[in-house]
């Protein structure tokens, strides 16, 4: 008997602890799905993809450009607490001779950017904070203007901002972990943030402006 109850108790644990792991798993991915709640409204032709737990990404068009917004959790930098990226692509066919990436802050872990494999050094642009990486796949790059897209260098949210002949790139900070957590158990809790559309827009309209200008140079 105390093998079959043994038996029965464990079964029954191991059932209300699976009920509970699925529980929390569903109660992440609807608050992390909220992410997009408040800005989804700015796209037209929306299409947002959620995986598992995962937060979502959005794609849309606006302004006459079909836009990507790929949210990414950075937790592979060395004494700096787990970071939500949100990867900002407007893609566009803007024909400069070379691809331009301006990264703030580099650890060398940045695995979600392209600058560490651009061998050509750029000066960095005026009002870009000291500790940043100006490069380019090619030579070309020196002569590649930033536009509009520069004045995002100088807030303490911008990662990097990218150009290239498919389109503009934008990454910035939207949340960092809770530090008591993260320090004590290695828990990364993110929360449930819910990106601002005045924000955005911002970032939006900086970026719109800067490949509108490179499309009249080209044109």
């Amino acid at each position: 008997m105390r093998l079959v109850e043994f038996l029965l108790v464990s079964t029954a644990l191991a059932a209300c602890g699976s009920f509970l792991h699925v529980r929390h798993r569903r109660r992440v991915r609807t608050l992390r799905g909220e992410l997009f709640r408040d800005v989804r409204g700015l796209f037209t032709d929306v299409v947002v993809e959620q995986d598992e737990v995962d937060f979502p990404v959005l794609r849309g068009s606006l302004h006459g450009y079909r836009w990507v917004l790929q949210p990414v959790v950075d937790s592979l930098t060395y004494r700096t607490l787990p970071t939500l990226w949100l990867c900002v692509s407007c893609r566009a066919d803007l024909g400069v001779r070379a691809s331009v990436s301006v990264l703030l802050r580099p650890s060398g872990n940045e695995f979600y950017s392209r600058n560490s494999g651009y061998r050509h050094e750029l000066p960095l642009p005026d009002g870009c904070p000291r500790h940043a990486r100006a490069a380019s796949d090619a030579a070309a790059g020196a002569d590649v203007p930033l536009g509009p897209l520069a004045s995002l260098l100088a807030e303490t949210e911008t990662k990097e901002i990218a150009l290239s002949a498919n389109g503009v790139r934008v990454v910035r900070r939207v949340q960092t972990a809770d530090p008591g957590r993260y320090r004590v158990g290695r828990r990364i809790d993110l929360g449930a943030p819910v990106l601002t559309p005045d924000d955005l827009v911002a970032t939006l309209t900086r970026m719109t402006a800067t490949a509108r200008s490179l499309e009249e140079v080209r044109s």
